[in-house]
């Protein structure tokens, strides 16, 4: 499978990862920021409201991400680990939806055998214009699209994914923190990083940030300069799973 050399496009696309509460936009909106079927669950849903005032279709498809040593995602033809053959999802297009509901997408998770983790990517996109503007002489028509993982894990809670700090270093070209986490376990690993000084006082927080499985490690890039920061730092992992909590502390 060719998928991890081969990107489609470069469009920029607005994507949020794993956001707590509701995605927004100028004209619509999500009230979830990822889908997870457990080994158990076979049924799952998330809602499109339509903020704006005039009626609005929605396209909803399934699509191909990959994650970058840096962060990143890019869309890829092909996903060595892609739940696409074991979901079904609809309706494809939400038609007409008024002003101040929300269309009902609902997604159902086939048979799954093979053990490990499965993820893809539902893309929602207004099929509705937006009134053209005219920005610095150029003609803008805005056209919005989110994109939230879509992830199918079948494991154990005992083999669940985890991270633990690998090393830290003071960047030489920007003067900025940089921590390299290692991931352990089967599937992806989601969590609010925290940084406090010897008094706990919060310096430095990024919420909802992932290793996927494609990356063993990844390097986080805080905004904390080496002027900034003096004592011992506590490095904190919250566990975006609601019975996990706090999911890994250190000392640097």
């Amino acid at each position: 499978m060719g998928g991890f050399n081969k990107i489609l496009k470069s469009t920029f696309f607005v994507f949020f990862s794993f956001f707590a509460l509701q995605v927004e936009s100028a004209s619509f909106k999500l009230d979830k920021t990822r889908v997870v079927f457990e080994k158990n669950d076979r049924r799952a849903e998330f809602r499109i409201y339509n903020d704006s005032d005039k009626l609005q279709s929605f396209r909803v498809n399934l699509t191909e991400m990959q994650m970058h040593e840096a962060g990143h995602l890019e869309m890829v033809d092909e996903y060595p680990l892609s739940a696409k053959e074991f979901l079904r999802i609809g309706p494809r297009i939400a038609r007409d939806i008024p002003p101040k509901s929300f269309a009902r997408i609902r997604l159902i998770k086939k048979s799954v055998r093979e053990k490990g983790e499965f993820r893809s990517h539902v893309l929602v996109e207004s099929l509705t214009s937006e009134t053209v503007k005219q920005v610095s002489g150029v003609f803008v028509q805005p056209n919005i699209k989110y994109i939230i993982p879509v992830f199918i894990r079948n494991y154990s809670d005992e083999e669940r994914a985890s991270v633990a700090l690998k090393n830290h270093f003071f960047d030489d070209a920007d003067g900025k923190l940089k921590l390299t986490f290692l991931r352990k376990g089967l599937g992806s690993f989601s969590g609010n990083l925290v940084i406090k000084d010897e008094e706990g006082k919060e310096l430095y927080r990024a919420n909802q940030i992932s290793i996927y499985p494609e990356l063993n490690q990844r390097v986080f890039r805080t905004e904390l300069k080496r002027e900034q920061v003096s004592g011992t730092l506590s490095i904190l992992m919250e566990s975006l799973e609601e019975d996990v909590g706090l999911q890994y502390q250190t000392k640097i």
